[in-house]
């Protein structure tokens, strides 16, 4: 019997001991619940209140790739959607066409890197573009890839950036119209002096030849001044690239005679037979070369050498450059000068940035807007004492063939045809009529847009049609090109109208066909170039 009681005592106590455990047991497990619990809800106030969207997707799927797993408030806010609706979308879903290609090429390094920062353009619910950086981050999610993707809208930074670049063009653009105020002045001068002195030498009975080799002078003088204004445009407005089929070999020989045949500095041209063409401006692609290749010769003021080069290249994404997969010419201009400091290599495109002694700093940040321009890119390589190389890619031509006429550019073409001009300018309608005439085509003349499409119309009706229509751009009082050709296409749709006008900044110079021009060509001209123009026109099919 007392065996019984201490056995049962003793399974007492077990129960006892039992029942303290389960109770303690119990309230850790309630304490720790409660501490998941506020830390998730800590966690879910953080993940929604964070100040930038915060996207949750697997990298693949067997359903949608780059679904939405899990988004914050902000997300929805920033984008316009609800939860319920981003979650039923992916991650190509907020981009826009044209960032598609980022999007997919930046997912392919995640991958490699495990972490990408990269700035793109999103599309909200309502359609409007959203300028991001994205700072996205691969990790494994019981097993499978996950990203965690940071969306910051950086709308006012880039407000801001605009502002800042805008005060620096300003700025910018006092200095360079200083110099080129100056510069134009001593251009004018010899136009002015070289123009009376062909009069006189044609008043005072001296040969042809003398007053041509003044009269020539004048012409090489309003050149340069083509050049400055240009420059000028190039800078403040834009100048969007008028671009054709050129040779770049030929542009290279060109300036290197032109920079580098009166240096100090010995120079190596090396240029394959089959490098490729490309689809440029060829006086903005000329200030490029000519730009580098002044710097190069600047930097071995005692002569030294200078190694220009040109290649065919094809770049892809694993080159590390920001251009499209395709065709390039890489050129490269190589000098063996003292070489730049490391601490200035980032800032050398920068608008009036120079460690020159009378320099403006604006050639290097010119030729940066025009390569980026023509869809290229320009890197420096340098060092203290290891002398610079710069390498500039353009984009090849999708042509191939070129004959003669595409090589024989100073040549002037004769021919024949009826052209209908229009400048509300009287002095350019009798300096270009005279042109015309002596090219061989005969001529009638519009002051303005409504002018040009009454000659036109009455010319069709009776039989005698125009070969081809030059139209001003810009006529201040009265229709200018822009309206007139959609004019004249309403009467005749095969109408071979080119235009022309001193802004090139103009989006219809850079982008004609689009608005039904065949072709174009930039004031001041010379007789040549337009005898090209109405060359390949009136012959176009």
């Amino acid at each position: 019997m007392a065996a019984q009681v201490r056995a049962m005592l003793r399974i007492k106590r077990a129960e006892d001991n039992l029942r303290q455990k389960k109770d303690c047991l119990e309230k850790l497990v309630q304490e720790r619940t409660k501490q998941l619990s506020e830390s998730e809800e800590r966690y879910r106030i953080l993940f929604n209140r964070a100040s930038d969207a915060v996207f949750v997707y697997h990298l693949i799927t067997e359903v949608i790739p780059g679904q939405f797993v899990e988004a914050n408030d902000t997300a929805c806010q920033m984008f316009g959607y609800s939860k319920e609706e981003l979650l039923q979308l992916c991650i190509l879903n907020i981009n826009g066409p044209e960032s598609l290609g980022d999007v997919l090429s930046f997912s392919e390094r995640l991958i490699i890197e495990k972490h990408v920062i990269f700035e793109t353009e999103c599309l909200t619910k309502a359609g409007r573009r959203l300028p991001v950086e994205i700072s996205a981050h691969l990790f494994d999610f019981k097993g499978q890839p996950t990203v965690l993707s940071i969306v910051c809208d950086i709308t006012e930074r880039k407000r801001i950036e605009q502002e800042v670049q805008k005060s620096q063009r300003l700025e910018s653009l006092g200095v360079l119209a200083g110099g080129i105020a100056h510069d134009f002045n001593n251009l004018l001068t010899a136009i002015l002096g070289n123009l009376t002195l062909g009069k006189i030498y044609a008043q005072s009975g001296k040969t042809a030849l003398t007053a041509l080799t003044a009269l020539t002078a004048a012409e090489r003088a309003c050149q340069q001044a083509k050049g400055l204004t240009q420059q000028l445009i190039t800078f403040s407005k834009g100048g969007e690239p008028i671009k054709r089929a050129a040779s770049i070999s030929k542009l290279l020989r060109d300036a290197v005679t032109l920079i580098l045949s009166s240096s100090g500095a010995r120079c190596e041209l090396s240029l394959p037979d089959n490098l490729f063409w490309a689809e440029v401006d060829e006086g903005q692609i000329s200030q490029v070369i000519n730009n580098v290749l002044i710097n190069a010769d600047q930097a071995v003021p005692s002569g030294g050498l200078i190694e220009v080069r040109a290649l065919n290249v094809i770049v892809r994404a694993k080159d590390g450059l920001p251009l499209k997969d395709g065709k390039y010419i890489k050129i490269s201009v190589k000098d063996n000068g003292a070489g730049i400091p490391e601490k200035y290599l980032q800032k050398i495109f920068d608008p009036y940035f120079t460690t020159k002694s009378g320099g403006n700093g604006l050639g290097l940040a010119i030729t940066h807007s025009i390569i980026k321009k023509h869809n290229g890119c320009i890197k420096v390589e340098s060092g203290t004492g290891a002398g610079t190389t710069f390498h500039i890619y353009l984009p090849a031509s999708e042509r191939e063939l070129f004959t003669e006429e595409d090589i024989a550019r100073e040549k002037v073409l004769f021919g024949r045809g009826k052209i209908l001009f229009m400048d509300d300018q009287k002095s350019i309608r009798d300096t270009v009529g005279e042109i015309l005439t002596y090219l061989g085509y005969k001529v009638e003349f519009a002051e303005d847009g409504f002018e040009a499409i009454s000659l036109y119309k009455h010319a069709k009706e009776s039989g005698q049609n125009f070969d081809a229509v030059i139209l001003d751009l810009s006529v201040p009082e009265g229709m200018g090109g822009r309206e007139a050709i959609q004019k004249l296409r309403e009467i005749d749709p095969e109408v071979k109208a080119i235009v022309t006008s001193g802004y090139s900044h103009d989006p219809i110079m850079s982008e004609y066909k689009v608005y039904g021009f065949h072709d174009v060509v930039t004031k001041p001209y010379a007789i040549e170039e337009i005898s090209r123009v109405l060359h390949r026109v009136t012959l176009a099919k």
